[in-house]
């Protein structure tokens, strides 16, 4: 599966991108808005190896894609759909960036792409995203998408000494508009 956008090739990961999903994992940028203070090689290719396994799935429920520059193909983030239910049809997105590659709009960029995706070729009829709250450029990449946020959660993740909340975001088929 591959999608494209203007300036983007979302495909799917293979084994090859663990090297790149470890080098953008361990920057501290990046670690400062995660679960986990440290990440290993392993802790990366079992990333790239739940996504791998994602494609195997049928039928499947979970679409979680690298993401390139057309411009040269080495990953620079990944963004990905996944149905939580059937019946209404209800899915989450998320998506991550090399930090290198914040503030590009690539972010905005390929969540448009998923989200439209999600309605026209899945049929969904909701789609929803988290964000923690102390997270400004995700909560600006989804008020971008037009998603709505409907609350915040309790004190809900235990990082190393700190809790952390998130706020629950979502978007109905009926609001969506292709741009």
């Amino acid at each position: 599966m591959q999608l494209e956008t203007q300036r983007l090739i979302l495909r799917e990961f293979t084994p090859n991108d663990v090297p790149a999903v470890l080098a953008y994992q361990q920057t501290p940028e990046y670690r400062s808005l995660r679960s986990t203070d440290a990440y290993t090689l392993e802790d990366a290719q079992a990333f790239v190896d739940r996504f791998v396994g994602w494609q195997q799935e049928q039928p499947r429920q979970r679409f979680q894609l690298a993401m390139t520059l057309k411009s040269h193909p080495d990953l620079i983030g990944t963004c990905g759909i996944r149905m939580q239910t059937e019946a209404p049809r209800i899915a989450t997105i998320g998506y991550e960036l090399d930090p290198e590659y914040w503030g590009s709009g690539y972010a905005t960029e390929s969540a448009r792409r998923m989200i439209e995706f999600g309605f026209q070729d899945l049929g969904l009829e909701r789609i929803g995203a988290w964000c923690r709250v102390d997270n400004a450029a995700s909560i600006r990449v989804l008020e971008k998408l037009r998603l709505c946020c409907e609350g915040q959660s309790a004190d809900s993740e235990n990082v190393p000494e700190r809790w952390r909340k998130y706020f629950r975001f979502a978007l109905l088929k009926g609001e969506w508009k292709v741009s």
